[in-house]
């Protein structure tokens, strides 16, 4: 199993978890914990930037780079 399947199975798990993470946002209370929703963003954000990408094995290096990045964030 190579880093495609992982991707895409990260990519597929977050998308399922797309409209619980848009409750969690929503949710006021969770503006009251400024970490948990710096958090929240970046995983939403990561879940965004994976559902955009169709096809993970064949990115360009940059694509790579930028997922990598938003992935440590979140």
């Amino acid at each position: 199993m190579g880093p495609s399947f992982r991707e895409n199975h990260l990519r597929d798990f977050l998308v399922s978890k797309r409209e619980f993470l848009l409750d969690l946002l929503g949710n006021p209370n969770s503006f009251e914990y400024e970490s948990f929703l710096q958090q929240l963003w970046a995983v939403f954000y990561s879940a965004e930037e994976l559902a955009y990408r169709t096809e993970l094995a064949h990115l360009p290096d940059a694509d790579y780079r930028h997922l990598a990045t938003d992935s440590k964030r979140a």
